[in-house]
């Protein structure tokens, strides 16, 4: 008996490069675009992108990164806040 990948939650059973590298430049050729991460886990591409509110997320997301056949799935969050270690003002290092 064959199973079907997609029926077990695989989306992608094998990465060739031009799938990963292609998204990932594409990425810096839109003005939204920040950068982009190849991952592990269910995610294969963590992208960031900077945008003004929810609206364009959500109209970035459908009018770009859901063009490509190599996208089966996608997930966007947003952030409320950030903060970022200052490595001058570790001491211990």
């Amino acid at each position: 008996m064959e199973v079907s990948p997609a029926v077990m939650g695989v989306g992608l059973e094998k990465h060739e490069r031009q799938t990963v590298d292609s998204p990932m430049r594409d990425v810096t050729t839109i003005c939204e675009g920040r950068t982009a991460f190849f991952i592990t886990g269910g995610c294969d591409l963590d992208v960031h992108v900077a945008v003004c509110d929810i609206k364009n997320l959500k109209k970035l997301a459908l009018d770009r990164f859901t063009l490509g056949p190599e996208v089966t799935h996608i997930e966007t969050s947003f952030n409320f806040d950030a903060t970022q270690r200052n490595d001058s003002t570790d001491q211990n290092r």
